[in-house]
């Protein structure tokens, strides 16, 4: 990542904390951000120091990414985007960054924000799908498994009504963690099961999450002594391994 985009996580990061002093003032917020003549320029301090040409192009972007971090977190109107695409677009790039740094709270305010564009503007249900699973994603890694459970059933229907073997075959691996980590494993056991004649459409890195899901799985059914299925797990966690290019290396 870029000295740019590091600063605008690290911006991020802290604005929790700033959050609440804003919130009281929203006419604060828009006022230190955004000229109405001009646009939006970095005038904040936790940021200003770092760009010498603070007006220039490229920190205008950084502080509008900034700017939509904070209008998620404390809930207010800022600058507006010309179309609801580009509003989207900025909600996801603001999700990319955080995911990509570890802030998940700011990842899924971003993610969840976008979802709620797609929902209300009418976008195709593939868009709906897709980020709903991502937001089910990130839901889980909070460890919050019943609205990440919620929300990958909810991304299921597309995939499974077009045919979708290899979105189908992840959203039923991402569904049973969120059901491990219920202490659902018996119906987590019986998504994999579904899975299973799907994982050959898998990329590399949705293999990996599945060999991990089987393995898991496979270790606590022969717990329950359940050791038929248990065998059957592993030996899939195996294989998945055994077919990405780390796993042959």
């Amino acid at each position: 990542m870029g000295g740019d985009a590091r600063c605008v996580v690290r911006a991020l990061h802290a604005a929790s904390g700033w959050g609440t002093r804003f919130a009281r003032s929203p006419l604060l917020v828009q006022r230190r951000f955004c000229d109405p003549r001009e646009g939006c320029r970095c005038s904040c301090p936790p940021i200003e120091h770092r760009f010498p040409n603070r007006h220039g192009p490229g920190a205008r972007r950084l502080c509008n990414l900034l700017l939509w971090s904070f209008l998620i977190l404390v809930g207010v109107g800022g600058c507006e985007s010309d179309t609801s695409r580009d509003e989207l677009a900025h909600q996801l790039e603001l999700c990319d960054l955080a995911e990509e740094s570890g802030i998940l709270e700011s990842a899924v305010n971003a993610c969840g924000a976008a979802l709620r564009i797609v929902e209300e503007g009418g976008y195709p249900a593939s868009e709906v799908s897709e980020l709903s699973y991502r937001l089910g994603r990130l839901e889980r890694q909070r460890r919050n498994f019943v609205t990440a459970e919620e929300l990958v059933l909810r991304s299921m229907a597309f995939p499974e009504e077009t045919g979708d073997r290899s979105a189908t075959a992840a959203r039923l691996v991402e569904l049973s963690f969120s059901l491990a980590g219920q202490g659902r494993w018996s119906d987590g056991a019986e998504v994999l099961e579904r899975a299973l004649p799907l994982t050959d459409t898998l990329d590399e890195q949705e293999r990996r999450a599945a060999a991990n899901a089987f393995r898991a799985f496979g270790l606590r059914l022969a717990r329950m002594g359940r050791g038929g299925q248990a065998e059957q797990f592993l030996a899939q966690a195996a294989k998945l391994e055994e077919e990405s290019p780390e796993g042959a290396g």
